[in-house]
C-alpha cells in the first residue's frame, strides 16, 4: 500500500508542528500547468524540481500540494533555507530584454500555454530555472 504524507507524521517522519507549517506554506507557491505527452504537468516556480502529472489540469493540482509540503518540511527540518514563494518579497530590480515581434510573438505563446499570467513571470521561472541548474 502507497504510503501517504499523513503516514509519514503518525510515522514521525516530520513532526506535526513541521508537517502543519510545511502544509501552509505549500499553499503560497506558485505553480504552472503545461501539457506533456497526453498529461497535465503541475510544476513549482519556486521550486522546479517538484513537479506531477495527471489527467486534468485540476488532478494535476490536487497532487502538487503533498509532494510541496513533503519538500519543504524536509528543507524545514533539516534547517536549510526554504525558498521565498513568489508572492512574498518585494521585486523592485528591473531588467529589459529586447526582441524582434517574432520572437516576442514565441515568447508570449510559450507563457501563455505553460499557464504563466505574463511575460515577466515567464522570464523570471526561466533564467532562475536555467541560473539553478
Amino acid at each position: 500500500m502507497k504510503k501517504t504524507a499523513s503516514d509519514a507524521v503518525a510515522d514521525g517522519e516530520f513532526a506535526r508542528d513541521i508537517w502543519t507549517r510545511a502544509a501552509a506554506m505549500s499553499g503560497l507557491y506558485s505553480v504552472v500547468l503545461s501539457r506533456a505527452d497526453g498529461e497535465w504537468m503541475a510544476k513549482c516556480v519556486e521550486l522546479p524540481t517538484v513537479f506531477v502529472f495527471g489527467k486534468t489540469p485540476e488532478a494535476a493540482m490536487k497532487k502538487i500540494q503533498e509532494p510541496l509540503t513533503v519538500v519543504i518540511a524536509t528543507l524545514l527540518e533539516a534547517e536549510r533555507p526554504v525558498p521565498a514563494p513568489m508572492t512574498e518579497g518585494k521585486r523592485d530590480a528591473q531588467v529589459n530584454v529586447k526582441l524582434t515581434a517574432e520572437e516576442r510573438f514565441v515568447v508570449e505563446n510559450a507563457a501563455k500555454n505553460r499557464g504563466f499570467k505574463g511575460l515577466s513571470d515567464f522570464f523570471r521561472f526561466a533564467a532562475l530555472q536555467i541560473a539553478r541548474a
